[in-house]
């Protein structure tokens, strides 16, 4: 596994994470949210297809995908397997407070 984090937000996008999808043995990414540190905040995790390694790819104009409900593994867990995801993000979409989060690529080492 290689995890990248903890990160912490406290407003707005987080930062673009890529994804390596040519690994050997990738199984899929998870990213985990600890909740305890929330507050108020409500949030949202996105995925995008674009190719964050592009010269041209700008996150602010990027198609980003919110990972729905069904993505959810347990309250704070999201699975972004099955998916055509380049990278993800975390987006902090009201309130107030901060979030510590840790992103997961299993396969990799």
């Amino acid at each position: 596994m290689r995890p990248i984090g903890p990160l912490t937000i406290t407003a707005g996008d987080g930062p673009v994470i890529p994804l390596d999808i040519y690994a050997s043995g990738y199984n899929g990414v998870r990213m985990s949210v600890n909740e305890a540190d929330i507050g108020t905040l409500t949030y949202e995790v996105e995925f995008t297809g674009e190719n964050p390694f592009n010269a041209a790819f700008d996150p602010a104009t990027a198609v980003w995908n919110i990972i729905g409900p069904a993505a959810v593994i347990n309250g704070s867990v999201f699975d972004v397997s099955g998916v055509a995801a380049a990278a993800i993000r975390l987006r902090i979409t009201g309130g107030a407070g901060s979030l510590t989060y840790t992103v997961t690529q299993t396969g990799l080492q």
